[in-house]
């Protein structure tokens, strides 16, 4: 038996590793000239590779599709990963919100491993891109340069539109496209939001908040840290959301933040009060700073057009209200998404219904297989993704295998 794995990325790569227990025939096809290349940067470079949690709570991190996954999580989990990377040598570590990381702190580690586990059945062919697949009388004929090869199953491990620089250039919907199956329509997650007349001075300032994003009188909500961008907002709790959100199209929609989430507004009362009876020589913006950022202090009371050099003994209760209301709301309109080639993972791609959750195999297509990002369905932040290509590549392995004893 002879199997093509297009991309050699977690997905790919994991796949590939997998065969490797067999005899079948692989070869793998990676366009860049080393694999692994969007995994490397994954977690700031020291990689997450998995969440060590149960599958109901796995589930519950998936924010689109969730339920194709619950059959390949049967088959391969996160506690299964963990232990087949330490039977062969990879320790991890498990840190904040059961993530889990190598020991060494090194995306490098796990790529080594990957790299050197593969069989001698395998052949790697790295600056190789595949440029079309065609079917015909069950067989796969793969195009490559100036020549093609002719195989009996082909897995499309090419990832989504995120990262470019990295190889993920939608290669995979194009194939999908071309072999008859329908792509759903993609968008950037886990990414910025743009936001309109962010003050420039805003720029790498960091908050924490409750984030709320509404449009069409539907809101999701979301408590965390943030960070103002010269363009609009990023950080987990953005991130966290843009995965949350449903819709395609952003735009006047808007987002609202409340630092003061911890108080109820009596309570910020009654802290704004006894900072002026303990401080009625300070000026106001001393007031607003104790709770905010001083440059939101500063903006917010210039929208206010409150001076920032009103002594605190000064202030009124329907100014106190006023600020108040502006650090429990402070609005701002959304442009949209950030680009797609900044964020970190993408929504959409081969649509789900038309592969088999058990195998990942194309239901009307036998020998034809789709395996991680280029799939639509994915997760929040924190080795949720990866793991699921790490999920979808054993399936799509196993399935590969059983079936050349057919």
């Amino acid at each position: 038996m002879k199997v093509a794995i297009v991309g050699g990325g977690a997905a790919g790569m994991f796949c590939a590793n997998i065969l490797s227990e067999s005899s079948i025939n692989v070869t793998l096809f990676e366009k860049n000239n080393d694999t692994l290349k969007k995994f490397l940067v994954t977690g700031n470079g020291r990689c997450n590779v998995t969440n060590l949690c149960d599958i109901d709570e796995f589930i519950d991190n998936v924010s689109h599709n969730s339920k194709f996954l619950f059959a390949t999580l049967n088959n391969f989990d996160s506690f299964d990963l963990v232990e087949y990377l330490r039977k062969n040598g990879v320790t991890t570590k498990i840190e904040k919100g059961n993530r889990v990381f190598p020991s060494t702190n090194k995306a490098m580690t796990v790529k080594q491993f990957l790299d050197s586990n593969l069989g001698d059945n395998i052949t790697l062919k790295t600056g190789c891109e595949v440029k079309k697949i065609l079917r015909s009388n069950g067989k796969y004929k793969v195009m490559f340069g100036a020549t093609s090869q002719t195989f009996d199953a082909v897995v499309i491990a090419t990832g989504g539109l995120s990262y470019p620089t990295t190889g993920s250039t939608g290669d995979g919907y194009k194939f999908a496209k071309s072999l008859g199956l329908e792509v759903t329509d993609t968008r950037p997650s886990l990414c910025a939001i743009r936001l309109i007349n962010v003050p420039k001075n805003f720029e790498g300032t960091p908050f924490k908040a409750r984030i709320t994003f509404e449009n069409n009188n539907k809101e999701i909500a979301v408590k965390g840290e943030g960070l103002f961008t010269g363009f609009g907002i990023s950080g987990p709790a953005v991130h966290k959301i843009t995965s949350l959100i449903k819709e395609h199209e952003i735009g006047l929609s808007t987002i609202s933040l409340d630092f003061l989430y911890k108080k109820t507004y009596e309570q910020c009362v009654e802290s704004f009060k006894e900072y002026i009876r303990e401080n009625p020589k300070k000026f106001v913006v001393h007031l607003v700073n104790k709770f905010v950022n001083i440059k939101f202090a500063k903006d917010i009371l210039f929208n206010l057009d409150i001076n920032e050099k009103l002594q605190c003994a000064n202030v009124s209760n329907n100014q106190i209200q006023q600020i108040i209301n502006k650090l429990k709301d402070y609005k701002f309109e959304v442009l949209g998404f950030e680009d797609i080639n900044k964020a970190t993972i993408t929504r959409g791609g081969v649509d789900c219904k038309q592969i088999n959750p058990s195998t990942m195999e194309a239901k009307k297509s036998k020998g034809l297989y789709f395996i991680g990002e280029v799939l639509d369905v994915d997760a929040q932040s924190g080795g949720f993704n990866l793991q699921i290509a790490f999920s979808t590549a054993y399936s799509c392995a196993r399935d590969i295998i059983h079936s050349s004893f057919r």
